[in-house]
């Protein structure tokens, strides 16, 4: 470095704090069949709690592929699991009652205009379950939208029976199906079509009128006094009306309020006659009886929805509305109608947004907050009786609202078929690529009968391919599960149909434990266990300690094994690389092996020394990667070669290595090496190896022999 000219103290830093990256070695992956979810997309679950919220309870058809990922986070807390399906005919739920797959967020894109895509135009179609499978058929949505105002409407009109005349009238802007209107002498009149902006029809005549000015009544959709009045025979669960509106002011799922007595509407069957769930008296009610009609869930909310302080800005009027996710079957809370999400005050205008800036167009809120639907279309004129401005921005705009709430329950929703070896096959593609996700145990979890030794070598070739993972493998459910004397044999027979690898890790079969969800017990595969004490070991002691044994290899799930192989079973199994899993009288469920599948005798065939060379490979790689660009010259060789030593000590006093050495100087890093713009490290190791056998003999000695004349005869 340079000094100054005049006298001065030059201050410069030297950086010998660099170290090697710290990298996790206990994130798990598996895929498999669930109930609920995105498929074909790796999401990251950190406990049962967590992987129940996203994937649901589990049934007889996934059980095995749920109890995998939960017996894993039993252990550790870092999974990414993979959700597969049977992509012939696994459907989401729809409102039209016709099942669309929709996989997940990516392939939601696909329909979506505002993204580019081409929106399904299904007349009735407005909402679908956010995921494929049959309990999306269990799921409502309901809608508020802002109240309706009332007030005098433009120009005159003329009514005679059920025909109205208007003069300077604006009927298209200013009503709508379903509007009541009130002339000077108090009669009102219900719209049942919309001509012209002179020309309209009522539902039924009062009276005629000429030349009269007239009001629209205000109108709201989450609490209104109900057009006309009715009068109920007891105990009965029809309404009649006179002077009503109920084609227009009810839906089914609203409630009618009597005095204290309130009930459903169930249907609708025209302007005067209506049902309900219950009866609303016991007693005859009176011709003359008045009523009121309330959204469903209008209890949920502190009031109506009306205009946006945004829209206010914007010039525009009624754009705000409630939305409602509801449980209608029970499938989901075991309660019906059970509220699942509340939007409160979101907006139908495209560009609105909150105070904070977030945008609260409810296309937007609800695709990107709900765990239940997505958006399909807005509802138009011919389906629910608004028109098309919904989702235009709020620039001077009065919004066309709904008549009355909107309430949409969702059907044909299917789980589908049960996945296949190639549905597997391809959600186990998601963990290939090793730059684009860190996962360094795999569970392969179950394969349908008789596809175990293919899908076992297809998640081993990915191991392989990774050179960062292992592969926890389990034999097949007729291997083991109900074979008493042939278990062996069919071990073998596995054994020799699935490929030999140091990446490898395999076990002796199925374990039995309590399936909470359905109070049954389930024979499930114990690779989701092993790989879980893999990643216990590594959290509580380090990567190149055996995860077997007594002191880390205790099972925490199973309460029984399928097959609990003798001494001599082991001794057989254990020979072609089978890790057996013993059940231990007093001392639990144990691993009692930590072999690999390695094809020969090497140290690689343990699964402590194999799991060390891939966390050395793995840091030491990253930390290899900062040195790209720089200088090939003795400070960056020797700063690398620094800080690979004292990476290599830490494993050394942890017990993981006897000894090494690393050269990284001239005698590699030669003249043609470094104008090849290369650079070459050799790291040496020793590892420390396990213990798998033991023998302790027990010498009596005779009186008067010493114990030095003893030690040296035996």
């Amino acid at each position: 470095m340079s000094f100054p000219i005049s006298p001065g103290v030059n201050v410069r830093e030297i950086d010998l704090t660099t170290g090697t990256p710290v990298i996790s070695t206990s994130i798990g992956a598996m895929c498999g069949q669930f109930t609920w979810g995105p498929v074909d997309e790796r999401t990251l679950v950190v406990s049962e709690v967590d992987l129940r919220n996203n994937f649901q309870k589990p049934n007889d058809s996934n059980f095995a592929h749920y109890y995998t990922a939960a017996n894993f986070l039993s252990y550790s807390n870092n999974l990414r699991v993979v959700r597969v399906t049977d992509d012939d005919t696994a459907l989401n739920s729809t409102t039209d009652g016709v099942g669309k797959l929709v996989k997940n967020a990516t392939d939601y894109v696909s329909m979506d205009p505002d993204q580019g895509g081409a929106v399904d135009a299904t007349a009735n179609r407005f909402w679908m379950a956010k995921y494929p499978g049959s309990l999306g058929n269990s799921l409502g949505v309901s809608y508020c939208p802002a109240d309706k105002p009332g007030g005098e409407l433009s120009g005159t009109m003329s009514i005679t029976a059920t025909d109205i005349t208007g003069v300077g009238t604006l009927f298209d802007d200013e009503l709508t199906v379903g509007d009541t209107i009130t002339e000077p002498g108090g009669n009102t009149y219900i719209i049942a079509s919309v001509v012209s902006n002179t020309g309209a029809t009522v539902m039924y005549a009062n009276g005629d009128i000429v030349g009269a000015t007239v009001n629209r009544e205000t109108y709201s959709s989450f609490e209104s006094s109900g057009s006309g009045t009715i009068s109920l025979t007891a105990n009965s669960l029809e309404v009649i009306g006179t002077g009503t509106n109920f084609s227009g002011d009810m839906s089914p799922g609203d409630v009618i309020l009597v005095g204290a007595n309130t009930a459903e509407v169930t249907a609708v069957t025209n302007a005067t006659h209506m049902t309900v769930n219950v009866p609303i008296s016991a007693n005859a009610v009176p011709s003359g009886t008045e009523y009121i009609r309330r959204w469903k869930f209008s209890l949920s909310f502190d009031a109506a929805p009306g205009t946006s302080p945004y829209a206010e800005t914007a010039n525009g009027v009624n754009d705000e509305i409630h939305v409602v996710v509801y449980d209608y079957r029970a499938d989901w809370t075991s309660v019906e109608d059970d509220i699942l999400e509340t939007y409160e005050n979101m907006s139908v205008a495209k560009d609105a947004k909150s105070p904070e800036g977030a945008s609260i167009y409810y296309k937007t809120r609800v695709n990107n907050l709900s765990g239940f639907i997505q958006f399909v279309k807005h509802p138009t004129l011919a389906d629910v009786g608004a028109d098309g401005d919904w989702g235009q921005s709020a620039r001077d705009r009065s919004f066309t609202l709904l008549r009355g709430s909107q309430y949409f329950e969702m059907t044909d929703g299917s789980n589908g078929n049960d996945v296949s070896l190639g549905d597997l096959q391809m959600g186990w593609d998601l963990f290939n690529d090793v730059n684009a996700v860190t996962v360094s145990i795999l569970a392969m979890g179950k394969a349908p009968e008789g596809d175990g030794p293919a899908l076992a070598n297809y998640v081993i070739n990915i191991a392989e391919q990774r050179k960062d993972a292992v592969a926890c493998i389990s034999p097949e459910f007729g291997d083991v599960v109900m074979q008493p004397g042939y278990e062996v044999n069919n071990l073998k027979g596995f054994r020799n149909s699935v490929k030999s690898s140091t990446y490898a890790i395999l076990d002796t079969g199925y374990g039995y434990q309590y399936d909470k969800y359905n109070d049954t017990y389930r024979w499930v595969p114990m690779n989701g266990d092993i790989a879980g004490i893999c990643a216990r070991t590594d959290q509580e002691a380090d990567t190149w300690f055996s995860p077997a044994g007594f002191q880390r290899g205790l099972l925490n799930n199973p309460i029984k094994l399928a097959f609990n192989p003798i001494q001599a079973q082991r001794d057989e199994l254990y020979r072609i690389g089978y890790n057996p899993v013993v059940s231990f009288p007093g001392q639990g469920i144990v691993l009692f092996g930590d072999k690999t599948l390695s094809p020969k005798p090497s140290a690689f065939d343990r699964i402590n020394v194999r799991r060390l060379f891939i966390y050395m490979e793995k840091v030491i790689g990253e930390s290899a990667r900062t040195q790209l660009f720089q200088f090939n010259n003795a400070f960056t060789r020797g700063q690398f070669a620094s800080s690979v030593e004292g990476f290599l000590r830490g494993i050394q006093a942890g017990q993981g290595l006897q000894d090494f050495a690393v050269v990284c100087d001239e005698t590699n890093n030669t003249a043609d090496i470094v104008d090849s713009n290369k650079f070459v490290a050799d790291i040496f190791v020793k590892p420390t190896k396990s213990i798998n056998f033991i023998r302790l003999s027990f010498v009596a000695v005779r009186s008067g022999v010493s114990f030095s004349e003893a030690i040296g005869a035996v």
